[in-house]
């Protein structure tokens, strides 16, 4: 048993404390949690890390995924492209944008499973994007501003790093077609709707990911799911025809009259892509019992996880999917 599988000391493994985090009072149940999930981060990045590279198509490609990715969740972007990549059975373009923690070793480890990757330092979309957005002051204020918030476990981080999700995964590309996918979602099937669209020239339709169930923990430390009160856009997977929605003189005006909802929300980049797509009669709600949030079941293409846990449960799926090539 590797170092990665034991938690609190040489004797406890991580099967035992797995069990003990929904046995225990909360406060060690937590201090559990946070440990347990720092275990299986790097006794999966090992898993990942085994697998064969799966080759991208380069520059120019018709379709690119971005995703944005830190130090922390290289081996969970390694997860989430390749599961995709191998499930759609479909040639993409894939880019990384480094959200400025990426170092040379994370760098190498990208372009050795992913052949053909493109790689954005975080210094040189800085300059790019600043001169791109130079008559937007909204815009520029969103991209480049700094607003440091605490998450649930006492780390702090920059709430408008996701901003490059909404200016640097459009502005850095010529691609028309892109599609926009989080380091922890993760794909078990062929999606055969965006494997079409992707394949199709013609299809200018857009895709987003719906939030559609609400988790609820019961007593013995499982989850179950109801429907939520209103369904919500998740930027977390997004397809989207770059010229029939991406329009940065209605980005600056909407930025612009939402003051107080960018310095409040964490999901602010979201929010304007919902504002961007949900209006459009040719976007398409991606099925939230397909492609889910949380949420995930046998029946599912792919899920995000928005709670990392799961991500690391179902591990042993997006294998199958990336071992098979299917």
């Amino acid at each position: 048993m590797s170092d990665t599988t034991r938690v609190l000391s040489p004797g406890l493994p991580l099967t035992t404390t797995l069990f003990l985090e929904r046995h225990l009072p909360w406060r060690f149940a937590d201090y559990l949690e946070v440990k347990n999930e720092l275990a299986l981060r790097g006794k999966y990045r090992e898993w990942v890390e085994a697998t064969a590279p799966v080759p991208v198509a380069g520059t120019g490609a018709g379709v690119e995924v971005h995703q944005l990715l830190g130090h922390r969740h290289v081996g969970m972007g390694l997860w989430s492209l390749k599961s995709l990549v191998t499930a759609a059975q479909t040639e993409f373009g894939v880019v990384v944008h480094d959200d400025g923690s990426l170092n040379a070793d994370d760098r190498s480890l990208m372009r050795r499973h992913l052949p053909g990757v493109q790689m954005i330092a975080r210094g040189d979309a800085d300059a790019a994007v600043r001169e791109r957005l130079a008559d937007y002051p909204a815009c520029t204020s969103f991209r480049f501003g700094e607003v440091l918030v605490g998450n649930h476990r006492g780390q702090s981080y920059n709430m408008f790093i996701m901003s490059l999700i909404l200016f640097d995964m459009n502005l850095l590309t010529d691609a028309d077609k892109i599609i926009i996918l989080d380091a922890d979602v993760l794909f078990f099937r062929r999606p055969d709707l965006i494997a079409d669209w992707a394949s199709d020239p013609a299809d200018t339709r857009v895709f987003y990911s719906v939030e559609g169930y609400a988790p609820k923990r019961g007593r013995d430390g499982n989850f179950s799911f109801g429907p939520k009160v209103a369904r919500t856009l998740n930027s977390g997977l997004l397809c989207l025809s770059k010229s029939q929605v991406y329009d940065l003189d209605r980005i600056e005006a909407w930025v612009g009259g939402n003051p107080d909802l960018m310095y409040t929300s964490p999901v602010f980049e979201q929010l304007c892509y919902s504002y961007l797509i949900k209006s459009r009669a040719d976007a398409v709600e991606l099925d939230p019992a397909l492609y889910g949030f949380n949420y995930t079941t046998p029946a599912s293409i792919a899920t995000h996880f928005g709670m990392k846990r799961g991500f690391y449960e179902n591990l042993p799926r997006a294998l199958a999917v990336i071992a098979g090539g299917r």
